[in-house]
This record gives structure tokens, C-alpha cells and sequence, in this order.
């Protein structure tokens, strides 16, 4: 009989690399000379994965500097209230805050060496549903600390310094200021304390205020 029979392989790399083509060829002639072919494949195949991530804005950002350089970090709230509700890091230099209502978050830290908080309305309190404000101090440990208020009445000044003593140095536009240190709390030179109702206590140290305003309708404890 007329019979012929080969093998061969063959493989063939695309341009793409996870696609290979392997082939078997097996040829014979039958008695009456039709050619029948066998053909073999192997492919391999690959994938792609794509990940997007998004980016919140409301989600709790940490503002901190490293060096031996002094940084500022100014936050203006504008006519919102600004959440102290993480670590605002200056290192060895200043925070400026604006706004509203300066509130207390749960897990809200101060770190610098100086604070200063303008065209406020109050720092350091807290409204419940019903509208009932308590106080709940601005953590911070801040050597020196200021505050100016632009509301008329019924405005607080409260910040508690920790692990440290504090300078005060200008405070004046609020109806009550409250002012406690783990040490001493002393007054920065040519600077003025005033409110109705002032409130400074000091847990390890001395107290000394030099120049200090009160509303004679009110009075003031230390």
C-alpha cells in the first residue's frame, strides 16, 4: 500500500508570552491517496488583574514634620466647626487653628510649642442633642498658648495641657476661660487674661497671672 506516515513538533512563541502552540502532525495516504491530518495543541494562557483604590476625604489624615527646623501648620475652618479627632504634630513649632467651634475628638492630640486659636467662637466644648454645652478641654502640650474669640456671649476658652507646664499669653473675647497644666501656668509678659468666669489649675506647680480682667458680674478661681 502507499502509506507514509512523519512527526514533528513545533513551537511557536507569539508576541504574546503566555500564549505557546505546541503541534503534532501525523500525515498518511490511504489506498485511495486522501490525506487525513491529526493536529495537537497545548495553550497556555495568562491573565491581567486590575486594582483601583480610592481615596475618602473625610478619612483621618496625621499632619506631623520631621527635622531640627520649626514647622507651622495653619488649619482656618473658616465659619465651620473644626474636630480635633487625631495627632496635629508641629514638633518643636506652631499650630493655628480657626473656625467655629474648636471641638475635642476622641482621640485628638496637640503636639507643639505654641497654640493659638483666632476668630473663634469657642475652644474646648462639647454639645449634646438637646443643646446643653460642657466643657471638654483641647488636649494639648503646648508651651505657650493663645486664644481670641469673635462671638459676642456664652463662648468658652478650655485647654488642658499635659506633661507640661504652659506661658498664657493673649486670651480675651471669652465668657469663660479654663485653663489646666501638669505644672506651672504662668502668664507671658505684656499679654492680658480676660473673661467673666476664669478657671486655672495647675496639678504640679504654681499658678501666676500678672495682669488679669475680670467682669466685675462675675469672678475668677485658681
Amino acid at each position: 500500500s502507499n502509506y507514509k506516515q512523519y512527526q514533528h513538533t513545533i513551537t511557536d512563541y507569539t508576541s504574546d508570552p503566555y500564549d505557546e502552540r505546541v503541534e503534532t502532525n501525523r500525515i498518511w495516504y490511504t489506498l485511495w491517496l486522501q490525506k487525513e491530518y491529526d493536529h495537537y495543541f497545548k495553550i497556555k494562557e495568562g491573565s491581567t488583574t486590575i486594582t483601583q483604590n480610592s481615596l475618602v476625604a473625610n478619612h483621618d489624615i496625621a499632619i506631623g514634620f520631621e527635622g531640627n527646623n520649626s514647622g507651622t501648620v495653619t488649619i482656618n475652618g473658616l465659619s465651620a466647626d473644626v474636630i480635633v479627632n487625631g495627632v496635629i504634630d508641629s514638633g518643636v513649632g506652631v499650630v493655628n487653628i480657626s473656625g467655629a467651634n474648636i471641638i475635642q475628638g476622641n482621640d485628638g492630640f496637640i503636639n507643639a510649642q505654641g497654640l493659638n486659636f483666632t476668630n473663634v467662637r469657642n475652644v474646648g466644648i462639647e454639645v449634646d442633642s438637646n443643646g446643653v454645652k460642657t466643657l471638654n478641654h483641647i488636649i494639648t502640650n503646648a508651651a505657650e498658648i493663645s486664644g481670641i474669640s469673635t462671638s459676642n456671649s456664652d463662648n468658652t476658652f478650655a485647654v488642658k495641657v499635659i506633661d507640661n507646664g504652659t506661658e498664657i499669653g493673649e486670651v480675651s473675647g471669652f465668657d469663660t476661660v479654663s485653663v489646666s497644666a501638669n505644672k506651672d501656668i504662668v502668664q507671658k509678659a505684656d499679654t492680658v487674661l480676660t473673661g467673666k468666669r476664669v478657671e486655672l489649675e495647675s496639678q504640679g506647680g504654681n499658678v501666676r497671672i500678672d495682669n488679669l480682667k475680670l467682669d466685675v458680674r462675675n469672678y475668677a478661681s485658681a
